[in-house]
């Protein structure tokens, strides 16, 4: 998709009414009183070790525990399984209050020569004493991605949209991702005539990956095309789809 500078789209179908509001994202993860920043790390055969920094702006210590896992999609959605391609260190600290721990991710297999790798880091809050007799508590989870550059190539998605019409009237809107890099979709909006259909959700697509919104609506009769507007990766697109 992106190599060109266009997001590819195809028409499966006569009617749509759609739109996809994703959440927006930032530079820092926050999940009660830890955040982390960066919120992505991005690794290549030349870059095999990157840095984040958790901080504790709570009143307790607080005890984490790293976890790794490699990150794969179906259209069911994520799958993720334990992986010792990577290593985060340290793999168990406690952060006093105030403070921050530096975490280090380094990369211990060779890069994909095809397409990108992705991975998730898990930062998990452990019990510790001082929760005792303190009432009901909840253990906090942060999920951060973590994706291997292909080996020499430049990373790229290559997106392919489809519109179905479902047998219960119902419409299901399709993507495809055929590059060889994940693509980040964020603040996208269908128009067909004057309606539209809010669809709140963010969404990374891997390379690969299809990822389907069911649409639970009938379909205006009138417009000959629909307008895309969206995010992909943060870069802005606008296109015109004919309806056939």
């Amino acid at each position: 998709m992106m190599a060109k500078g266009k997001v590819r789209l195809a028409i499966d179908g006569r009617r749509v009414w759609w739109c996809l509001l994703v959440l927006g994202w930032c530079s820092l993860v926050e999940a009660s009183s830890l955040s982390v920043s960066p919120v992505r790390v991005e690794l290549s055969d030349s870059r095999s070790v990157a840095a984040l920094t958790v901080h504790n702006r709570g009143n307790e210590d607080t005890a984490l525990q790293l976890e790794l896992a490699e990150w794969n999609q179906n259209e069911q959605g994520d799958l993720y399984q334990s992986s010792r391609a990577l290593l985060a260190t340290p793999p168990i600290f406690t952060l006093p209050a105030g403070e921050q721990q530096l975490i280090r991710i380094g990369l211990r297999r060779p890069a994909d020569p095809g397409r990108e790798l992705s991975y998730r880091l898990f930062i998990q809050q452990l019990p510790t004493s001082a929760w005792e007799g303190n009432g009901l508590h909840m253990a906090l989870r942060l999920s951060l991605p973590v994706f291997v550059a292909p080996a020499g190539q430049a990373v790229e998605p290559e997106l392919t949209w489809h519109l179905k019409s479902l047998d219960n009237g119902t419409l299901q809107l399709q993507v495809h991702n055929t590059g060889n890099g994940h693509a980040r979709l964020s603040e996208g909006l269908l128009n067909l005539g004057n309606q539209r259909l809010p669809q709140p959700g963010f969404r990374y697509v891997l390379p690969g990956a299809r990822h389907q919104w069911p649409l639970p609506i009938g379909a205006p009769q009138a417009a000959a095309s629909a307008r895309l507007s969206i995010k992909v990766n943060g870069r802005p697109h606008t296109l015109t789809i004919p309806l056939s």
